[in-house]
Parts: structure tokens; sequence; C-alpha cells
């Protein structure tokens, strides 16, 4: 009878602490999903106001700054298109950070010859 009872109380635990674990991962991933977005929002914030100091030392034109503006936030656009369906894969995050690192190097040289549709090309090549 006793042996019953710690098997029970044991199978019991098991699943009380199964149960909690399966709980605890949806929380784990929403949080992991809200540090990400903060990425996301941090890195385009940094980028804009790297744009707009770079306008500001005459290192880019009106024209150039509103192309990195409008790609800045196609790249958001596309990540929370990704988060809406709740499915991100490591090629799908690869191809967003090397845009925005790709993004980061025409702000910050200063490039003439930055054109946003270069970086979607590659992004179908990759």
């Amino acid at each position: 009878m006793k042996r019953i009872l710690l098997a029970l109380t044991t199978l019991s635990m098991s699943l009380a602490a199964l149960g909690s674990a399966q709980a605890a991962t949806p929380q784990r991933h929403a949080d992991a999903q809200r540090l990400h977005d903060h990425v996301v929002e941090s890195r385009a914030a940094q980028q804009r106001r790297w744009i707009t100091a770079e306008l500001r030392h005459h290192r880019l034109d009106a024209t150039q700054a509103a192309s990195l503006r409008a790609a800045v936030t196609a790249i958001e656009r596309d990540q929370r298109a990704l988060d809406a369906r709740h499915h991100e894969d490591v090629s799908q995050a690869l191809a967003l950070s090397h845009r925005q690192d790709l993004l980061d190097w025409a702000i910050r040289s200063g490039r003439v010859d930055f054109e946003p549709q270069r970086i979607a090309a590659l992004d179908a090549v990759a």
C-alpha cells in the first residue's frame, strides 16, 4: 500500500512539474519575443538618429536620408509581419539582421550610391 501511495504521489508531482514547465514555456517565449521586438525598435531608433546626424553634417542629402528612413521603416514592417505570423526561422532572422547591418554601413559610411533595393536583392540571393 505504501508503495502504491508513493508511486501515485511521485506520479502526481511529476505531472504537476510537467504542467508547470509547459505553462512557463509560453511565458518565456513571450518574454523573448518582447526582448527581440525591443532590440529591433532600438536599432531602428539608432539608425534614425544616425541618419539625422549624417544629414546635419551634410554627408547625406535629403533624398538619401528619405530613402534610408524608408529602408528602416521597411525593415521594421517586415519584422512586424514575421511577428504577426508567430514564426520566424533562422534564415529570416539572419536576413533581417543582414539588412540592418547593411543599412548601418550605408548610414555611417555616408555612401551616396546606397539603394535600398540592393539590400532586397541581396536577401533574395541569400
